[in-house]
């Protein structure tokens, strides 16, 4: 798998870069940057209403990749909305879910380890609409969400939760929290964020009612997120009015499009989906799923080096699969040191509380250490970083010795 490491290159410009930040951001293949220069030069247009040529191939470039991107989710091009990522995917998906609380109910249902991108925007709607948000910490409720107290469930209007951990990257049960939806009459939410650049997703069998994702974890451009939103809201209020969703406008009143194209006021960023849509060309191209295998094997291999060295990744539950990220703290020396440590042996991590206060808190941790595996890793970065990190203990314990 090292050999996709030539088709990104800023590894080209920085070779001794050991890039292990991926769930913050990924690195860009030759294939997405050349397909921005591609539609900037080749057929740069608006879409909608232009009938020259340079028009209907931006049209066509801009719907096509509609089509990539649901194929490779699982789902119809109809249910596709292009956002600017996923918090504003997430935002879209509280405005309407909050056009259809019924009377009677009162919770909002998320765990603990949700990302504030999926927290505000809840706390923001219980506010609104007189609802409170009970929070799910207990592991084995998150594994089975069937067991939360039946008085609880019978009054729950929404259910959110991450398919992937952005701290701990375990995969959450996210079928059976929106198989429950259903049976309870909630609306059930999935963040995507981290699960689109470590699973194969399929939205079809996760019967969610939305599925938010950014394209930049997934190897694309920053400023294109995605909502998958079920046929049953399609023709919700958007959160946005503008140019581009009309089907009339009087003086004093206006009629929107139906389906997807009401939630895509303006002019939407063509060049970027259709640069998505070549970067997962790409990624079937060098077969997703054995590039999926190879970061799982990573990650496996990345903690049990960690544990090797007496470093216990943070974890909601031992019994969850996980995925493409580490989390971990070193005793004694503040996360901040370490980032900063690591950073000068040109290793790339993360440290804080990774927009998971809840969490942390939770697990009695001030911050943490992130390690995030991308395509282009190899098991000879992670033996680099196991390395760095043993040097790092002793370059701080030195003095107590």
């Amino acid at each position: 798998m090292s050999n996709i490491k030539g088709d990104f290159p800023l590894f080209k410009k920085n070779p001794k870069l050991i890039y292990l930040d991926n769930a913050a951001t990924t690195q860009k293949p030759y294939a997405m940057l050349d397909a921005l220069t591609e539609y900037y030069i080749e057929f740069n247009s608006n879409v909608g209403r232009g009938v020259y040529q340079l028009a209907q191939l931006s049209e066509d470039a801009y719907e096509s990749s509609r089509k990539t991107l649901a194929k490779f989710l699982g789902c119809s091009n109809k249910n596709i909305v292009y956002t600017s990522g996923c918090t504003e995917s997430l935002s879209l998906a509280a405005h309407i879910s909050q056009q259809y609380i019924k009377e009677g109910k009162k919770y909002i249902i998320l765990p603990i380890s949700e990302h504030h991108a999926n927290v505000l925007i809840w706390q923001d709607i219980a506010e609104k609409n007189n609802l409170e948000l009970y929070w799910v910490s207990d592991a084995d409720l998150i594994l089975n969400p069937n067991n939360i107290d039946e008085e609880i469930l019978k009054k729950t209007a929404i259910m959110a939760i991450a398919h992937v951990s952005n701290v701990t990257g375990e995969i959450y049960p996210v079928e059976k929290w929106c198989n429950l939806a259903k049976v309870i009459d909630a609306i059930s939410i999935v963040d995507g964020a981290q699960a689109i650049t470590s699973l194969k997703i399929n939205i079809h069998e996760i019967g969610c009612d939305f599925y938010a994702l950014s394209a930049h974890k997934l190897y694309g451009p920053m400023g294109l997120g995605v909502l998958y939103i079920n046929n049953k809201y399609l023709n919700s209020s958007p959160l946005k009015l503008g140019g581009g969703i009309i089907e009339d406008v009087e003086q004093q009143s206006h009629s929107l499009l139906d389906g997807n194209n009401r939630f895509e006021a303006g002019t939407p960023n063509v060049a970027n989906a259709y640069a998505f849509s070549k970067t997962i060309e790409f990624l079937n191209e060098n077969n997703w799923i054995d590039l999926l295998n190879h970061t799982h094997e990573l990650g496996k291999y990345l903690d049990q080096e960690l544990i090797n060295i007496g470093i216990h990744p943070l974890s909601v539950s031992n019994k969850l699969s996980k995925t493409h990220i580490s989390s971990f703290l070193i005793p004694g020396i503040h996360s901040h040191d370490v980032g900063t440590y690591l950073a000068q042996k040109n290793i790339a991590v993360r440290v804080g509380k990774h927009c998971t206060y809840p969490l942390h808190k939770h697990l009695k941790v001030n911050s943490s250490i992130r390690a995030s595996i991308g395509i282009y890793n190899t098991k000879a970065d992670i033996d680099v970083l196991i390395g760095s990190i043993k040097d790092c203990i002793n370059y701080f314990n030195k003095d107590t010795k």
